[in-house]
């Protein structure tokens, strides 16, 4: 299931999805697998011991590459929490993960090719979370942004949606880091 929302995400994205950054020359591609030093430094284990004090679920994540459906050159870091959070306290936590990963990711030489957007229903419709849409589509929050370091390009997304589970509101946040060289 990861692995399809992952490969997804990536076809979703659009990394250089501006006609500017369409038209701008991709570097060439190094033979070896690399990986930038923005995605390097983000730690999601770090981001949800962080985080995962707000929320009473916390779903796996990490890093993996070479998933089944995409092509092995596409690396994906992400973690995925849940709880009964208020809704100013995701405003809150939404902000804090832009401004932790605009600020790592200029730190360690990144571009941002394009600016933080606020996620809309048309781009979370255009994504592959599946349980986030089904589920969890009220009060939607998050942003996104594309990144180039060297010949790799790559997105964040973090997104946070409510949803009734057993009755009782709850709010899903995803966040995740992909790159494609």
């Amino acid at each position: 299931m990861r692995s399809r929302w992952a490969a997804a995400l990536f076809l979703a994205c659009g990394l250089s999805c501006s006609r500017e950054d369409a038209a701008a020359p991709a570097p060439a591609l190094p033979a070896e697998k690399v990986e930038t030093a923005f995605s390097r430094a983000f730690e999601p284990d770090k981001f949800r011991e962080k985080y995962s004090p707000h929320f009473t679920r916390v779903a796996g994540g990490g890093g993996r590459s070479g998933v089944k459906i995409t092509p092995p050159d596409h690396t994906f870091k992400d973690f995925t929490l849940r709880g009964p959070v208020g809704e100013e306290k995701i405003g809150e936590i939404v902000a804090a993960l832009k401004t932790e990963l605009l600020e790592l990711a200029r730190s360690t030489g990144a571009q941002i090719v394009r600016e933080p957007g606020a996620m809309t229903p048309e781009r979370l419709g255009s994504l592959p979370y599946g349980t986030l849409k089904d589920q969890y589509s009220g009060g939607l929050q998050g942003f996104h942004f594309a990144y180039r370091q060297a010949a790799v390009e790559g997105a964040v997304d973090v997104l946070a949606g409510s949803g009734a589970v057993d009755g009782k509101k709850e709010w899903m946040l995803i966040v995740s880091v992909h790159e494609a060289r």
